[in-house]
């Protein structure tokens, strides 16, 4: 599949192409790229493909906040996947109970579970890939701050 195809599907899905250059930034031995990716991916807005309804309100957007989740948000999403033992990858689950975590913390009228609930699949798709990038960003930015001693 040609680059403007794939950009082209993204698009339709809502899924921005800065996002994909940004993962692909993250994966690279460039550390101070994942530093940058934590700053940028940490509030944001979802935008939606699929408007939501919650409380009787309609949202074409929801907005989040990766960066204010605690240690213990992180372990509650670690534990939402059993399944998944290894803690440098992160299950689609535990992205999205990552996301809707991040939600509540932005919009706390919605609780995580609800915000979870909420996302249509494609909402879903751009709301994991951003939180799966934010880990991956996350991690490789910590890298910088661990002491060798």
């Amino acid at each position: 599949m040609s680059k403007d195809n794939q950009n082209q599907i993204d698009k339709e899905l809502g899924i921005e192409t800065e996002l994909v250059d940004t993962a692909k930034a993250v994966t690279g031995d460039d550390e101070a790229a994942a530093v940058e990716a934590v700053r940028t991916l940490s509030i944001g807005k979802l935008v939606l493909a699929q408007p939501v309804t919650h409380a009787g309100k309609e949202y074409t957007e929801l907005a989040y906040d990766l960066g204010s989740l605690t240690g213990w948000d992180y372990v509650k999403a670690m534990d939402s996947d059993p399944n998944n033992n290894n803690i440098f990858r992160l299950s689609a689950t535990q992205a999205m109970s990552l996301l809707g975590m991040a939600i509540h913390k932005a919009m706390p009228q919605i609780s995580a579970l609800e915000a979870s609930d909420l996302l249509g699949m494609a909402d879903s798709i751009n709301g994991v890939r951003i939180a799966t990038v934010f880990f991956v960003a996350s991690t490789r930015a910590a890298n910088k701050r661990i002491s060798r001693a």
